[in-house]
């Protein structure tokens, strides 16, 4: 019966699922540290053990180093992006009242056109569209500014709560540099081990590949974005370009949270040959994705594109916006245990048996 449940490919294929949504579920968050800190020794310890031979430093001081100048690299670029949004959000707040009038226009004017068309009196469903959206305007005024700058406290939680969590991934670094090395051996004396530790290798390569897959693609995004907006003179252009490059490595949504919103701006201030520009931006950002990203990221780990996007949707279904990075992981997780798996009662049987063949004869 047990030989049989194992050799049931769809069972085990449904149990290594569960197993890897159990552990990005429940245990990843609790080991987080620990998993940290063994992404980086293993994608970048030949880097570091090279450098120990020409300076001499130990191994466990280079990862501190190393994850110290990472760590303040991404603490300037988070602060620079906060301090840009909160510069421009008292400008955005005072141009409600520009886009409401706006509104407004466009509303009166579609409603003359409704009510000509229809041969009826449109003035009373004006009335109530424009009260909508004098509504809307006064709430956005009244409490968008004062909730966000509010949030300062839970920001500091937030901010000490990073904090804590970077010092404890720093200490799990410096203690599993320290013995890395015997680690290894003693994992690769025993054959669970190894399986073990082939699984984790391969899962390290594709977080590797998807990591820099996503960063290539929304460097190019931006620079595209940036360049393009400040050619046709749009008013705080660089700004919109990053924050368009950066959201785009949301899925589905992506740089159309940005461009689009700008784009029916430009269209309510009558600037229609900026907004068409900055549809048609949008639609080139959508195909430079739609070029690198099956390239640099399925091409390289065996996994089909579509088979990425279906991961990404579970994901964020499942695990809601870490789900945009846990479901490629989570998948990538499956495929690479159920190949061991494969390997393991499938193959190496079928090896063994034609091995020993060989020896009788």
């Amino acid at each position: 019966m047990g030989n049989k449940l194992i050799k049931n490919r769809y069972i085990m294929l449904l149990l290594i699922t569960g197993a890897v949504y159990f552990f990005l579920k429940y245990l990843s968050p609790i080991l987080a540290p620990a998993i940290i800190a063994v992404l980086f020794l293993t994608m970048f310890y030949p880097a570091l053990d090279d450098i120990q031979k020409k300076t001499h430093i130990k191994k466990q001081f280079l990862a501190v180093m190393f994850i110290i100048f990472v760590g303040l690299v991404m603490g300037i670029g988070a602060w620079i992006l906060v301090t840009v949004f909160v510069q421009y959000l008292p400008t955005f707040v005072d141009g409600v009242d520009t886009v409401q009038i706006q509104i407004n226009r466009v509303i009166g004017d579609g409603c003359d056109a409704i009510g000509g068309f229809l041969g009826m009196d449109a003035r009373m469903l004006e009335r109530d569209l424009v009260a909508q959206v004098d509504m809307l305007a006064g709430d956005l005024q009244e409490d968008l500014l004062p909730q966000v700058l509010g949030l300062s406290m839970n920001y500091a939680r937030g901010i000490l709560s990073i904090g804590g969590f970077i010092g404890i991934t720093v200490i799990a670094t410096v203690l599993l540099a320290k013995d890395y090395d015997r680690i290894l051996d003693q994992m690769a004396e025993k054959r669970g081990s190894r399986v073990m530790l082939e699984i984790v290798v391969r899962v390290i390569k594709y977080i590797a590949t998807f990591v820099k897959a996503q960063l290539l693609i929304m460097l190019t995004v931006s620079s595209v974005c940036v360049l393009f907006l400040s050619i046709f003179r749009i008013e705080h252009g660089f700004v919109w370009g990053l924050l368009a490059g950066i959201l785009d490595v949301l899925p589905f949504v992506g740089t159309g949270i940005v461009l689009l919103p700008l784009a029916i701006w430009q269209l309510l201030q009558g600037a229609y040959a900026k907004a068409v520009a900055i549809v048609a931006l949008y639609l080139v950002c959508v195909l430079i994705r739609e070029m690198l990203e099956p390239k640099l990221i399925g091409d390289k780990v065996g996994v089909y594109p579509v088979g990425i996007l279906i991961a990404v949707y579970a994901g964020l279904k499942l695990f809601g916006f870490a789900g945009l990075f846990l479901g490629p992981i989570g998948l990538v997780m499956i495929q690479q245990v159920y190949s061991v798996y494969r390997k393991l009662v499938f193959t190496l049987p079928q090896e063994s048996g034609a091995e020993a063949t060989g020896e009788a004869k």
